[in-house]
C-alpha cells in the first residue's frame, strides 16, 4: 500500500510538533512495509523534485510564494494545485493522508477536492485546536463553554470580540454583513480596509467551512 503524507512544511526545513508526528507516523508505517512518502510544496523551484530524509522519500511540487485575498478566502485554488495533482496521477497512491488545511499556498481545500475528484481514499489529522476554533480557545466570547458546533454567525462575533470589537457591535457588524459582506469580498477596491474585512469576516468564515 502506498500512503502519501500531505502537509506544507517537513523536516529538516522546519520543525514543530505536526513535521515530528509525521516523521515518527511515517517511520512507523515504512517499518511495517508500506510505500510511504511525503507530498510538499516547495517555493524554491520551478520543477517536482524527489529526496529522502531519513530514508522517507519527499515530493516537492512547485507553488508560489505569492499571496493575495482572493486566494486566502478560497476563491481559488493556488498556482501549484496542476503539479499537485500531477504527481497524484503519476504516483498513483492509495491513500493521502492530511495533516493540515491553511487558508493560504499551502494544503488548501482544493487539495482535497483534487484526491477526491481522482477517487483516493483521504484521511485527515488536524493537529492545532485553530482548524476548529479561531480563537483557539473553545469559549464563546472568552467566558462560555463551547458546544463545538462551526456556525459562522456565532464564529464570526466571537472571532470579532476576541479581536477586540465589544459583543454587541460584533453582532450588529455580523447582522449588517448578511446584506452586503458578499459584494466586500469580491470588491477589490475594498478588499484591503479594515471596515471590509470586518464586514466580510462572516463570509469569509463561510467560505473556509466545509
Amino acid at each position: 500500500m502506498k500512503v502519501f503524507f500531505c502537509l506544507k512544511y517537513f523536516l529538516p526545513e522546519h520543525t514543530a510538533g505536526t513535521e515530528v508526528y509525521v516523521y515518527t507516523l511515517a517511520e512507523w508505517l515504512r517499518n511495517a512495509g508500506l510505500d510511504v512518502a511525503i507530498l510538499k510544496p516547495t517555493f524554491k523551484n520551478n520543477v517536482i523534485q524527489y529526496s529522502y530524509y531519513n530514508n522517507i522519500k519527499i515530493i516537492e511540487y512547485p507553488e508560489s510564494s505569492l499571496v493575495d485575498k482572493q486566494l486566502i478566502i478560497g476563491n481559488r485554488p493556488s498556482s501549484g494545485i496542476e503539479f499537485f495533482e500531477h504527481v497524484l496521477r503519476t504516483e498513483e497512491p492509495d491513500v493521502v493522508h492530511f495533516h493540515e488545511l491553511s487558508g493560504s499556498n499551502g494544503i488548501t481545500i482544493f487539495h482535497f477536492r483534487v484526491v477526491k475528484k481522482l477517487g483516493i481514499k483521504i484521511f485527515t489529522t488536524m493537529h492545532l485546536i485553530g482548524y476548529v476554533c479561531k480563537t483557539s480557545e473553545l469559549r464563546y466570547k472568552g467566558t462560555i463553554s463551547c458546544n463545538g458546533i462551526v456556525d459562522k454567525k456565532k464564529c464570526a462575533i466571537c472571532v470579532l470580540n476576541k479581536r477586540g470589537v465589544p459583543a454587541l457591535v460584533a453582532e450588529g457588524i455580523v447582522q449588517v454583513s448578511r446584506f452586503w459582506g458578499n459584494n466586500l469580498l469580491a470588491s477589490s477596491s475594498t478588499s484591503q480596509t479594515i471596515l471590509s474585512s470586518l464586514f466580510s469576516y462572516p463570509t469569509y468564515r463561510s467560505c473556509l467551512t466545509f
